[in-house]
């Protein structure tokens, strides 16, 4: 079972929520004998996923520990932008770093790589019809970082209009429920039937855009992003645990280059030499 959580304390997921009942056949199916916040809601169109719609603020999901163990959680939420820029974005939760908006510090949450692949990937097809709006992962960032099963974010914004954009609203609906599909999450290959590598990438800033291109996509499917902010404060312990907690792990370092300054480079390097992790420069996946 896969978990959708909604929050009624996030615009965008609220929104969501709305959706999911209305348009995607979501009834109410039974109450969970402890979870008292919300009824646990079902699709017959969409076998394997229950949704939840919690009181928490959309970040404050590790409560959810003590009465679920789902495949994965799924969160619905907004995504917000300071500069304003409109965005339909999926990634992996954690802190490779100190922790500034929940989780522990130095320590990332579990991420199901095929899963935030395919969402960016349903995303992409319909990019024609969303010209204004970037398409991108984003790094590992916040809140939570010790669930009992892997978690992804998935998200549009970044203002109030945007979470009030009912067309984005429901395709960032369609992406979380036609990502974890049977068919579409059990792929593992590529269109030319060759392997798809699990990685982690590193360097670059946040939005990833060398890491959310087609060409990476074809080969890659990344559980955890480590931007350039975050690689001067990473500690090995963190980074080797990054590849451990994708699912399923990852055998490979994929650098932005460019995007990494020459100790960074030589740190990481020397790192994935000393572990035995095979690297390579994502610029080579061309």
């Amino acid at each position: 079972m896969k978990l959708i959580v909604c929050s009624k304390n996030n615009i965008a997921s609220k929104n969501m929520f709305n959706l999911f009942i209305s348009k995607f056949g979501f009834k109410e199916s039974f109450n969970h004998p402890e979870f008292k916040d919300s009824p646990i809601y079902k699709s017959s169109k969409f076998v394997g996923f229950e949704l939840i719609n919690m009181n928490n603020k959309i970040l404050d999901v590790d409560f959810l520990n003590a009465f679920f163990k789902p495949e994965h959680y799924i969160i619905a939420s907004t995504h917000t932008s300071k500069s304003g820029e409109k965005t339909l974005t999926c990634h992996s939760t954690g802190n490779f770093s100190t922790a500034g908006l929940g989780g522990k510090d130095f320590e990332v949450c579990k991420s199901d790589a095929f899963y935030l692949r395919n969402c960016l990937l349903y995303f992409k097809k319909f990019q024609s019809d969303f010209p204004e709006y970037e398409i991108c992962f984003e790094a590992t960032h916040h809140g939570p970082s010790s669930m009992n099963a892997p978690l992804v974010f998935v998200e549009c914004g970044g203002t109030e209009k945007e979470w009030n954009d009912m067309k984005a609203v429901e395709i960032v609906c369609k992406a979380i429920l036609e990502s974890g599909n049977k068919e579409q999450y059990d792929k593992n290959t590529n269109s030319r039937g060759e392997k798809v590598r699990i990685a982690v990438g590193f360097g670059g800033p946040h939005y990833t855009p060398n890491f959310s291109k087609d060409y990476v996509l074809d080969k890659i499917a990344f559980g955890h992003f480590c931007a350039k902010y975050n690689v001067e404060n990473a500690t090995e312990e963190v980074i080797l645990q990054s590849f451990d907690r994708c699912v399923p792990k990852a055998d490979l370092a994929v650098l932005d280059w460019k995007g990494l300054d020459a100790g960074q480079r030589e740190k990481l390097v020397q790192m994935f030499e000393k572990n035995g992790i095979e690297w390579v420069k994502v610029a080579s996946l061309k």
